[in-house]
């Protein structure tokens, strides 16, 4: 039993290294670099991942520059990839929410707030 614990932890750990440098890749502008349309093309074209797989894998990427307390744990294998992606798109979410609920630039100065 131990040796599908150890398993899957180097998976969770290598799932880790590919969103590190996946989310590289992306932040640098590579993809685009070599004729690819985004970093998820480059991953369906070059790696062979679905479509779906390749958008989640560059969501997380680009989440994890965001949460490094989550990336240290997936890349320690903590954490699996799976509960990786439940982080980021809960973190998403949430930002999203926070940002719908900023009022937007001159919001207060129609009411009289701000002066």
């Amino acid at each position: 039993m131990q040796e599908i614990v150890d398993l899957s932890i180097f998976v969770s750990q290598a799932q880790a290294q590919l969103a590190r440098l996946a989310g590289a890749l992306d932040a640098w502008g590579g993809a685009a670099e070599a004729g690819h349309r985004s970093t998820a093309a480059f991953a369906r074209n070059a790696c062979g991942t679905t479509a779906g797989g390749a958008n989640e894998l560059v969501t997380v990427a680009r989440g994890l520059r965001r949460l490094p307390a989550t990336e240290s744990a997936l890349q320690a294998g903590q954490i699996s990839f799976d509960k990786a992606q439940i982080i980021v798109r809960a973190a998403v979410a949430e930002g999203r929410q926070l940002c719908a609920a900023e009022p937007g630039p001159g919001a207060g100065e129609a009411s009289g707030e701000g002066a």
